[in-house]
């Protein structure tokens, strides 16, 4: 552990984990803007969440059947990258993902990752179209 937090101090990753968070939240913020099915994106650091919506002027919920945080998880996988996920409370407070990158990520390892998460909520937006 005392190696570690050695680790820690020596190389700043607090600081690191502030400077790409702020700069991994902002990239997260732009996929809000261009895809219908982020509601909200809110975190600091290097823990961020993704709410996923049926309508993002209304946030109104996906249905809880369609199973869209396991979909996304799914997704997330077949394009390289490893998405937390969860039904809040039982689909009651919403379907959410979450990015929780290492402490020690570059700004172009940000933007790859950025890169297959975008990649990830397109293919969720293209099944959702199929639906309807």
């Amino acid at each position: 552990a005392n190696a570690n937090l050695k680790i820690v101090e020596e190389e700043d990753l607090p600081a690191n984990a502030a400077k790409q968070g702020d700069y991994f939240l902002a990239g997260l913020k732009d996929l809000h803007k261009r895809h219908k099915a982020i509601g909200d994106v809110r975190g600091k650091g290097m823990l961020l969440a993704v709410e996923i919506v049926a309508d993002k002027k209304t946030r109104q919920m996906l249905p809880g059947e369609l199973k869209p945080s396991e979909r996304i998880r799914i997704l997330g996988l077949k394009n390289g990258v490893m998405l937390y996920t969860r039904a809040s409370a039982g689909c009651k407070f919403g379907h959410w993902f979450m990015v929780s990158p290492p402490l020690t990520i570059t700004e172009d390892e940000c933007d790859e990752l950025l890169r297959r998460t975008e990649k990830s909520v397109s293919d969720f937006c293209q099944e959702l179209a199929r639906l309807n």
